[in-house]
């Protein structure tokens, strides 16, 4: 079978054509997908009140924890203070709202990264405040703690 030159050319023309349409294809479905899911990702961000309740929960929990252990109270306290995972967790809202002064959000369009820093300071030369510095990734509207840490302040 004998092909003239236009024919040749057509059948050329419309592999190339076809050729370009199978690769673009799943490139553009990749590009739309990722779009897609960048845009929800975006728009799922926590805000920071949200932000101010997952902390406060979790400064309560891990207060509970290192406190509410005799060998940390002093002597002195040790029997007026019967209940002390009840008075910690009545302290959650003064510390969501302290929380909410002492953090700074960085919005990272998919994300947020929320740093919260307080305490450590000095109330008189032989007592410091405890610090706490806490990173926290939101994603999908899910908060992961990628670091807490207590500096226990000191009292002499």
């Amino acid at each position: 079978m004998n092909l003239t030159t236009h024919q040749k050319i057509i059948i050329q023309n419309t592999c190339n054509w076809i050729q370009k349409k199978l690769v673009f294809k799943p490139i553009a479905v990749g590009g739309a997908v990722l779009t897609g899911c960048g845009l929800f990702l975006a728009t799922k961000n926590p805000s920071m009140d949200e932000y101010k309740t997952y902390v406060g929960e979790r400064v309560v929990e891990v207060a509970i924890e290192k406190l509410c252990q005799k060998e940390n109270f002093p002597i002195f306290l040790n029997d007026s203070i019967k209940n002390c995972s009840h008075l910690i967790s009545t302290q959650r809202p003064f510390l969501e709202k302290f929380a909410e002064h002492f953090t700074t959000k960085r919005n990272l369009v998919i994300c947020s990264l929320y740093i919260t820093r307080f305490g450590g300071q000095d109330l008189l030369p032989t007592l410091q405040l405890p610090g706490l510095n806490i990173t926290t990734i939101a994603i999908a509207s899910k908060f992961h703690t990628i670091n807490f840490k207590v500096d226990r302040g000191k009292f002499e």
